[in-house]
């Protein structure tokens, strides 16, 4: 029997529970496309490649897009029954909504002991495109991987060309610069240019980790596809050699511990 009697906050916690589900269900997509166009707006944002004429509409669109995403933030923390837990489960989508605050303050930007700020926004901006990706396309499907790379390649290239911009011996100061060095970078081909900054060298390896991790497997679906036409059964053949890999890295630790067992009853008397 529903609870859902009087205010919301006076509800069973079960029923807010739910409304809190149903909520994230119905924001799911326009929040994911709004994800998708901050992006965009911090990538011109930062490689400064926004005509002098548009920068006010920029600026304008990433306080809308900002207040959209702490007006979402606020109302699942009042819904949510156990706010305490659902921070803690939530704190990226916390820091995204809140370190924005500080970095469209204009004059902080120019503080050099701030300048992590946009690093973080830059990253926490990156983290809540490919989430709102992962509702809409659904994870571990090639088109989700390939949006991935692609947002990664942006943000980091954008990112990399900001910072690299206040050292005059950097070879990444500009963004065409950058978006090169970015993309060979999430193909796993190293380039001969190299961030100077440690913001740039940060995201260096921070992208490096990342193409480690999905590089593989698009290589894998591209190759399958190229050879079997069919791309439906190219995903499934990479996700089925993963599950193997898996399943055979789970025997192994299953073989180690039958192995320990034994160990510990030739040694332990019985009782």
């Amino acid at each position: 029997m529903s609870g859902r009697n009087g205010p919301f906050w006076r509800w069973p916690d079960e029923e807010r529970e739910r409304l809190l589900e149903q909520i994230s269900d119905v924001l799911a997509l326009p929040m994911a496309i709004l994800a998708l166009i901050w992006v965009i707006v911090v990538v011109v944002d930062l490689a400064g490649i926004v005509p002098p004429a548009l920068v006010p509409f920029v600026y304008d669109v990433d306080i809308g897009i900002w207040l959209f995403f702490l007006a979402e933030f606020v109302l699942e923390v009042i819904i949510a029954p156990h706010k305490l837990d659902y921070l803690r489960s939530h704190w990226l989508t916390a820091l995204s909504v809140l370190l924005p605050f500080l970095a469209v303050l204009r004059i902080l930007r120019a503080v050099v002991a701030l300048r992590s700020l946009t690093l973080a926004r830059a990253v926490l901006g990156a983290n809540r495109a490919t989430r709102g990706a992962a509702q809409v396309l659904g994870r571990g499907r090639f088109q989700y991987v390939a949006l991935i790379a692609v947002i990664v390649v942006l943000i980091g290239a954008a990112s990399v060309s900001f910072f690299e911009r206040t050292n005059p011996q950097s070879e990444l100061a500009s963004f065409p610069e950058a978006l090169w060095w970015a993309a060979s970078l999430i193909t796993t081909i190293n380039t001969s240019s190299d961030p100077l900054t440690v913001e740039g060298r940060a995201i260096g390896w921070i992208m490096r980790v990342i193409a480690l991790s999905i590089f593989g497997y698009l290589t894998g679906v591209i190759a399958s596809f190229l050879v079997g036409g069919d791309i439906a059964a190219a995903e499934q053949a990479a996700a089925s050699e993963e599950r193997a890999r898996l399943a055979e890295g789970l025997a192994g630790i299953q073989a180690q511990l039958d192995e320990l067992q034994a160990r510990l009853d030739r040694l332990l008397p019985p009782e």
